[in-house]
Parts: C-alpha cells; sequence; structure tokens
C-alpha cells in the first residue's frame, strides 16, 4: 500500500522516515497508534480514549465521535510489553500498535460498554460531518511486525484485555 499523506503534518512525517531510511538503513521506527492507559492508573495520564470517556460520564457531557474516522488504539503497557523485541528488528519502518476495522463512533460505543458505563448511546454520539468529505483512516496494519513475533491485540480487545487484565506499577 503506497502511503499518501493529506496534511503537511503527514508528508513531514513520511518524508523524515523516508530520509532516516536513506540516510540510516539499519534504523528502526516505529508508527504508533492513540495509546491509553486505565484512568485509575497512579502514573500522569494524557488524554486518551478511556479517560475522555470517563471524564463525559462524571461531568455529565456528551462525546462527539466521527463516523467517517478509522484509527487503532493501543493500550501503553502492551506497547512496553513488545519494545524488547524491537532491538532485534531489521532496519525499516513499522507500524507499532494495534489494528482496528470499527469507525471512532462504534469504537467508542464498544469501549464504553467494556467499561460498564451506562447507556453510552445516549451521551455518546456520531458525528457524521467531520471527515464526510474525505475519509480519515489512520488504522494500522501489523502483519510485516507479526513476521518477527510481535503481536497486538485489536483494539476493542486491547481494552477488554485492560480492563481484565491490568498492568499495575504499584
Amino acid at each position: 500500500m503506497v502511503l499518501q499523506p493529506v496534511n503537511i503534518y503527514g508528508r513531514h512525517k513520511l518524508e523524515a522516515e523516508q530520509r532516516t531510511q536513506w540516510n540510516l538503513s539499519d534504523s528502526v521506527g516505529l508508527r504508533l497508534t492513540w495509546m491509553y492507559d486505565l484512568p485509575d492508573s497512579n502514573l500522569k495520564l494524557n488524554s486518551n480514549l478511556l479517560l475522555n470517556l470517563q471524564k463525559a460520564v462524571q461531568e455529565g457531557t456528551t462525546i462527539q465521535a466521527a463516523t467517517h474516522e478509522f484509527r487503532g488504539v493501543t493500550y501503553v503497557w502492551e506497547v512496553v510489553k513488545n519494545l524488547e523485541k524491537v532491538f532485534s528488528l531489521p532496519g525499516g519502518i513499522y507500524n507499532f500498535g494495534s489494528g482496528n476495522s470499527l469507525n471512532s463512533y462504534e469504537l467508542y460505543l464498544q469501549a464504553a460498554g467494556l467499561m460498564g458505563l451506562k447507556e453510552p448511546s445516549t451521551w455518546i454520539l456520531p458525528d457524521t460531518e467531520r471527515f464526510s468529505e474525505q475519509t480519515r483512516n489512520l488504522t494500522m496494519d501489523g502483519s510485516v511486525i507479526e513476521q518477527y513475533g510481535i503481536r497486538f491485540h485489536n483494539s476493542v480487545e486491547g481494552i477488554q484485555e485492560a480492563i481484565l487484565r491490568p498492568f499495575r506499577t504499584q
């Protein structure tokens, strides 16, 4: 698949990857998804899918989630678990994170359900306008890195696994 970034940020990232590979052919670059940790983590948390859902429930606000956007989200501890294997990869650029086939609206609903949040379809609303002119697809194909024994759950499975068997730093 040929990458065709639609904005300057994406074009600059692709150019940086290409220049790095040209100058340092044995270097390894990792393309990461949006990551999350559980909302009750004792570590510093930035905005993430699960935190956004919990915050919306606590504050009684709604979330507008795009129906024309596709992206993977990855449990940060699954990334950490797989990092050591990266040191033995041959030079190249690798997708390093969870795949996903759901649009953002569907993913938010699934995640809220897995978190046990009540009636998610009443406060997670479909945003059918955003990215309607050109679907935003930030999903990753992990088949190349899987050849080296590095595997990630898909986004929904990863959320479920994180909730059922959370990693704790305490």
